[in-house]
């Protein structure tokens, strides 16, 4: 019996010291929410600096679970940020042109920077983006509306942009 209390009595003051020794010192964490929105800022203010007062075009591709594939998108986009005009790139190659509901769903790089801030305002359930490290422009979005729902999934790949 002497044995077993001197063992649990080691054992308590070991698991003490260990949790002091984690909690204490110069060890720190980050929130990953509060490094999105740092990097998010970040990108978005080199986009700013680097599309100020500039048309673009860009291409990009969009996959999710829809009714209807869409293909790669060629995107104009004016100086004031308002998309001026858009095409459809086929498998082949050839322009095609858009329906209605494709129309409706094209976004500019501007809209995708919306997008990313839902997930900082909580309006989304989950968003993984990389940015372009030049430009700043999200290069890559992931982006879960719900987590409760099957299949609102969706994600942007950058394909080419130039001003």
């Amino acid at each position: 019996m002497q044995i077993t209390a001197t063992i649990k009595t080691i054992l308590i003051v070991s698991s003490l010291i260990l949790t002091a020794c984690q909690q204490g010192g110069s060890q720190t964490t980050v929130d990953s929410s509060e490094v999105f929105r740092i990097n998010y800022e970040k990108n978005f203010k080199i986009w700013q600096e680097n599309s100020e007062g500039q048309s673009y075009i860009y291409s990009y591709s969009r996959s999710c679970f829809c009714l209807e594939e869409f293909a790669e998108t060629r995107v104009s986009v004016g100086e004031n940020g308002q998309i001026t005009q858009v095409q459809k790139i086929s498998p082949i190659g050839t322009f095609e042109t858009l329906s209605v509901d494709e129309y409706n769903q094209v976004v500019s790089i501007e809209k995708l920077f919306e997008i990313i801030k839902k997930k900082i305002d909580n309006k989304v359930a989950h968003v993984d983006v990389e940015y372009d490290k030049e430009l700043g422009f999200p290069s890559q979005i992931y982006v879960d509306y719900d987590f409760r729902m099957a299949d609102d999934e969706v994600s942007y790949v950058i394909n080419e942009l130039e001003f």
